[in-house]
Parts: C-alpha cells; sequence; structure tokens
C-alpha cells in the first residue's frame, strides 16, 4: 500500500514536469491524443526519421524519409508521437503512419508502422 502510494505521487509529480519540459503550447491531459502544432518541430522530424530508419533496420528495407503530413501526441509517462509519414520506397512515394513511444530519458520505440 506503501508503495502505491508513493508511485501514485511520483506519477502526479512528474505529469506537471513533462508538461513544463514540453513548453507552453502543450494543452492537454495525460492519456489524450492531442495534435501537433508544429510539424517542423526539429524533434518531431528527428521523431518520424528515426522511425523510418528503424522499421528499415528491423524489416530490411530501404524506405527514404520525405515529410510528416500529419500528428498528435499523446502524454503518458513519457510521449507517444503518432505521425503520418511520406516516405520515398524506390521510384514512388507511399504513406505510413508510425507510432513511437519516447520515454523520460528519450529512449524510443517503435510501437507501429503501417501503410496507408
Amino acid at each position: 500500500m506503501r508503495t502505491q502510494c508513493r508511485l501514485l505521487v511520483l506519477f502526479a509529480l512528474l505529469v506537471p514536469l513533462i508538461a513544463a519540459a514540453r513548453g507552453p503550447a502543450v494543452d492537454q491531459v495525460a492519456g489524450g491524443w492531442s495534435p501537433i502544432k508544429d510539424l517542423k518541430d526539429p524533434h518531431v522530424q528527428e521523431i518520424a526519421n528515426w522511425a523510418v530508419s528503424e522499421y528499415n533496420r528491423i524489416n530490411h528495407k530501404g524506405l527514404v524519409f520525405q515529410v510528416v503530413l500529419q500528428g498528435q501526441d499523446q502524454l503518458v509517462a513519457g510521449i507517444n508521437y503518432k505521425l503520418l509519414i511520406s516516405v520515398k520506397d524506390g521510384s514512388s512515394t507511399a504513406n505510413y503512419e508510425g507510432v513511437v513511444y519516447e520515454n523520460l530519458d528519450k529512449i524510443k520505440k517503435l510501437t507501429s508502422f503501417t501503410k496507408k
């Protein structure tokens, strides 16, 4: 019981810290998806490019990141990013939805990457 209380207090303290670290553009509550206002933000670009690279590494593909078309983020114990990414696939272009979880230590995990 004491451990649960400590975890609850820790979570209650971390959520505002994460929101503060993300800056004044954050207007969401934990758990809800919100549109990303600036798709050209360097961090959003980094997440999208990493998602394509990670997909390529796992699946032995050669997709090339082009642009982020849409995006949402979700504040959890870290941040989930759901991005619609345009990629070059050989001579054609395709859109993929990539979901990336980034924890508080900035370690990323590709949750899903599907062709749309």
